[in-house]
């Protein structure tokens, strides 16, 4: 790779990141209670492990869709309190917990932005903090992820080629 440039993070004076989670399930079956029981305890101790960061809570919804805002308390206390700036940074297990309607998702989405509060789906595109694609958070230092930057060469070697969207999924697919 040529070109890279080393941008040290200046760390003195650094506030504490206020992280919390938002956890979701649809149904009030035992596998489910027990997934959202699992989710918070992994959270709580995610958040309180992590030097630098300070658990600010854990927002979570049982027993209901994904696919609208009304009736979900967990999530209208989350927005709330991220209305009244009481965390950063917000980790979610996928976008799908948060909504199924791409609509309503990218509205919340925004309105976490415009309160610079930074999101992170562990599955998904949307991480928009502490991990990139390519790249990994040291210590507060990117380092290339090798592996990473390989399938990034790939797809753009392939785009460059005039390969389609799908064309480079299943290119990529039979790689990986």
């Amino acid at each position: 790779m040529k070109n890279i440039y080393y941008m040290p993070v200046k760390k003195e004076n650094m506030e504490p990141l206020r992280v919390a989670a938002y956890c979701r399930v649809s149904t009030k079956k035992e596998t489910q209670l027990a997934s959202l029981a699992h989710q918070i305890v992994a959270y709580t101790e995610q958040i309180s492990d992590h030097p630098g960061w300070v658990f600010s809570g854990v927002f979570w919804d049982c027993g209901r869709s994904g696919l609208r805002k009304k009736g979900r308390n967990g999530l209208k206390h989350m927005l709330e309190s991220a209305a009244e700036g009481k965390f950063d940074y917000i980790i979610t297990k996928s976008a799908k917990r948060v909504s199924r309607n791409t609509v309503e998702l990218l509205q919340i989405m925004r309105y976490l932005k415009e309160r610079g509060i930074q999101r992170k789906f562990e599955e998904g595109l949307f991480s928009s903090y502490k991990y990139f694609m390519v790249y990994r958070c040291v210590e507060g230092e990117l380092v290339i992820v090798p592996e990473q930057a390989k399938i990034v060469e790939l797809i753009f070697e392939l785009y460059s080629k005039g390969y389609t969207f799908s064309q480079i999924k299943n290119t990529w697919r039979k790689v990986v």
